[in-house]
Parts: C-alpha cells; structure tokens; sequence
C-alpha cells in the first residue's frame, strides 16, 4: 500500500468516526450492535463501534490488516510515526492518536 492509499484510509477513518461522534440519539440508525464495517482501499476490514448513543459513550476501532504486522512475534501500533499517522477531529479539536496490535493482524482502540 503506498502513502497515499493509507493517507485516504485515514482519512476515511477520521471521517467515520466525526460522524459517529456527531450522531443524536435520535438520529441513530435502530442497530442494536451500534456497528458501522466499511473497506479500505486493499479491502481490508475496519470495524468502528459504540458502546451506546449517550455524549460520553466510547468509540471502538478495529481493523484487521496484515500490511501493518512488520514483526509477527512483537506488538505492532499504527499512528505513531509521521507516515501513518492517525487525526482524531471532531468540533472541539484534534488529538492524535494510535491503535494496537491485539490480535494477529488486528489493530483496535477507543476514544
């Protein structure tokens, strides 16, 4: 995957989770896994969830990639160095931000 398929799957990413955090309880589609999966551009999955559609329930973020094990015997991170890094943006600021190698391939966090 070159820099820029990964700077658009960020940038996908970042998008979701804006919109996520922005929904009303009211406007929340009835899904009672609250999940929202979509593709990246090599089609890997990414898995973004909350816990409820309260103003401080959680953000869950999960993608399954194995372009970002480089060490299959290590804990490998995505979003902490100046190539793939990784915006969290919403109406108040920015903060960035990484997520952890939890399972083979599979990289998850919350905010």
């Amino acid at each position: 995957m070159n820099r820029d398929s990964k700077k658009l799957c960020y940038c996908i990413i970042i998008a979701l989770i804006i919109m996520i955090l922005s929904l009303k309880e009211s406007d929340a589609h009835p899904n009672p896994a609250n999940t929202q999966s979509i593709a990246n551009v090599k089609g890997s999955p990414i898995l973004i969830y909350r816990d409820s559609f309260s103003p401080t329930s959680e953000v869950h973020i999960v993608i399954d990639t194995p372009d970002f094990n480089s060490n299959p015997y290590a804990i490998d991170t995505i979003g902490d160095d100046l190539e793939n890094k990784i915006i969290i943006s919403t109406r108040e600021g920015s903060i960035p931000y990484r997520l952890v190698e939890t399972g083979t391939n599979t990289y998850s966090g919350s905010t």
